[in-house]
């Protein structure tokens, strides 16, 4: 059976709809065959869009949170909605507006609370703010309205087409009482009702969807994709036209918008030292990149000056967070003398740009220079100026050789991690070098070296390194660091219900018992920390490792890898125990046992079966002689 649509694919297919419609306003004469055709194709985008938004209605938990994030983002897309169209459409508000207006009435139908009375006010106050200030006024609402109790196909496809020829009988009866009353209305207003058809071009889409399964979730790719796409036009229109400032500018803003994005990624993972540090270093970055905004946008020479002293505190603060980042990152303290010398420079330049006019410490001489859209400071470079930007060199070189001492001596997701950072610190070093020797009075690469330095780092850390996100004594095992059962059996099933490929190790030692009994309980915890950290260097930190109790010890690899894989997994961690043992000046023979057992991700199993499999083969491997491998068959 051929299968239908998903709904990221609709999403998408919406998204295109609308960046279809909105290329018509900046491609062609409005009213041009081709621009009617182009608006005709970005209606399509509305009946998908209040559809998945019923469909997320229906399955979200708080409904409340959901509109909290629509309003978020309809604030978010208002400045970007109004420089795309500027005058064209005066006090109108975009799709999100609309969208949430729909959620707001279908939350006042369906609450219990609500007398009849209220809810007829509340809707009705909603009704009187879309037919002001939306775009496509009611028409969202009736969309999802009757969208909330359709569940029918048919029902469906009827609801588009009287929706449809009502829009387009609106929209021909008001031109005519508007013409009829002496107001002035284009020959060529008449067209515009025929856009309201390309509602049925949704139609055949809706049918090849696949929509209100319980594993279907509404993905949200329009709530994020919507500002942006205007952005992007907007630069495109900016290109076209070689007003390349404005291209500079609007880049910038979408800078600042990513940098929240990551920072709302990261609050939402479970915090430990390295992702408080990145939670510090992206604060005081956007609040760089902030000042750095407000400077561009300014003309007065005294705005500037309080533009830049935000922008400077950002980043002096933001070198803090860096240096704190990689110390928690590489495992490696850094010496206090760098510590010192950071406080040191941080507090003079502080200092120095604080006072800027009452001494020549950071600029010797500033002024503005004025150009036909915006104005720019332009400044005599001072001696703390040229001490923090050494300051800063000598940081990022210090952390270079750090990166790579990391990249060195790890494998799995850290080596993954070492090599963006690396490439962060490269592209923002050269960023760096390129801002100090040339001076380009318009465009300050600056920025962009600071912008390399958040969104790689802020990439590569926020992977899902499972043992910096074990944050408390429940989840961690005390002796080892590893994580507990408990822990281990809640992210392992969590990979199990989502059908997700996975190899299970069980790794139990031979003659554990012997060992605490000849040498002692204390010997004994040495040789578990041993095994734990062969286990830690093996594997990398991108797969699950866990001590399940005692002397046994589980990981569970996110693959289906092959027999000739486990072999080699199964030998170097023999080999890297072994070699850990004598480091540690354990001369005693100690072997392990492994049982393996596979998840081909094909129908259903819960952690207890895959973990009773793999405790087979590891009996199997005990009675077959010990110190080998078996597989569940």
């Amino acid at each position: 059976m051929k299968k239908g649509l998903t709904t990221a694919q609709l999403e998408v297919a919406a998204i295109l709809a609308m960046l279809c419609e909105h290329l018509s306003w900046i491609t062609f004469n409005f009213y041009t065959p081709q621009a009617h055709f182009m608006r005709i194709v970005g209606k399509l985008a509305i009946p998908i869009i209040c559809y998945l938004s019923v469909s997320f209605y229906e399955k979200a938990k708080n409904i409340t949170k959901y509109i909290l994030c629509l309003l978020l983002f309809w604030g978010l897309s208002i400045y970007p909605y109004h420089i795309f169209y500027t005058a064209k459409i005066t006090g109108k508000q975009n799709i999100i507006f609309d969208v949430l207006l729909g959620f707001l009435v279908m939350a006042i139908l369906d609450s219990l609370k609500l007398k009849k009375i209220w809810k007829v006010i509340l809707i009705a106050a909603i009704l009187i703010l879309s037919i002001c200030f939306s775009n496509n006024p009611l028409i969202f609402i009736l969309f999802m309205a009757d969208f909330r109790h359709s569940h029918s196909y048919n029902r469906m496809v009827r609801t588009i087409i009287k929706i449809a020829a009502a829009a387009v009988l609106f929209t021909l009866i008001s031109q005519s009482i508007c013409q009829s009353a002496g107001a002035y209305v284009s020959r060529e207003a008449w067209k515009e009702s025929v856009n309201y058809i390309g509602f049925l071009l949704a139609i055949p889409l809706l049918k090849k969807c696949q929509l209100r399964k319980k594993e279907e979730v509404v993905k949200g790719y329009f709530l994020i994709v919507y500002p942006i796409q205007f952005l992007l036009l907007k630069n495109f229109v900016h290109i076209t036209s070689g007003n390349f400032y404005r291209i500079y500018l609007y880049i910038h803003l979408l800078g600042i918008l990513i940098v929240l994005r990551l920072g709302y990624s990261t609050l939402k993972a479970k915090l430990s030292h390295v992702q408080t540090a990145n939670i510090v270093m992206l604060s005081f970055a956007l609040l760089f990149m902030l000042g750095y905004y407000f400077q561009l946008t300014a003309f007065s020479l005294q705005v500037m000056i309080a533009a830049v002293k935000i922008e400077m505190t950002g980043l002096t603060g933001m070198i803090i967070g860096f240096t704190w980042f990689m110390n928690e990152f590489c495992n490696n303290p850094i010496s206090n003398f760098v510590y010192i010398v950071e406080g040191m420079v941080t507090s003079a330049c502080i200092y120095a740009i604080y006072t800027l006019g009452q001494n020549k410490l950071f600029y010797k001489a500033v002024g503005v220079k004025h150009f036909k859209e915006h104005s720019i400071i332009v400044s005599v470079r001072g001696p703390v100026w040229i001490l923090f930007f050494a300051y800063m060199a000598m940081i990022m070189l210090l952390t270079l050789f750090m990166c790579l001492y990391k990249m060195k001596h790890s494998d799995g997701i850290e080596r993954r991690q070492s090599v963006t950072l690396l490439i962060a610190e490269g592209a923002g070093f050269v960023l760096l070098m390129l801002r100090i020797i040339l001076r380009n009075e318009e465009y300050d690469v600056g920025t962009f070296a600071v912008f390399s330095f958040v969104l790689l780092f802020s990439f590569s850390i926020c992977q899902n390194d499972y043992l910096d996100n074990i944050q408390t004594e429940r989840e961690r095992d005390p002796l080892t660091g590893l994580c507990n059962r408990g822990y281990f059996i809640e992210q392992v099933q969590k990979k199990l219900e989502k059908k997700i490929k996975g190899t299970m190790f069980m790794i139990d030692m031979d003659n554990f018992k012997m060992v605490n009994d000849n040498y002692g309980h204390g010997t004994g915890d040495k040789v578990l920390i041993a095994l734990a950290d062969s286990l830690k260097q093996v594997m990398g930190s991108d797969n699950f490792v866990s001590r399940i109790g005692g002397d046994e010890f589980c990981i569970f690899i996110h693959s289906h890898i092959d027999e000739n894989e486990m072999k080699k997994i199964t030998e170097r961690l023999e080999v890297k125990f072994h070699k850990n043992l004598e480091q540690r000046n354990l001369n005693l023979l100690s072997t392990l046992s492994v049982g393996i057992a596979r998840y081909d991700g094909k129908g259903k199993i819960s952690f207890e079966e895959l973990y009773e499999n793999a405790d087979k083969a590891l009996y199997l491997a005990k009675n077959s002689g010990k110190s080998q491998y078996k597989f569940y068959a």
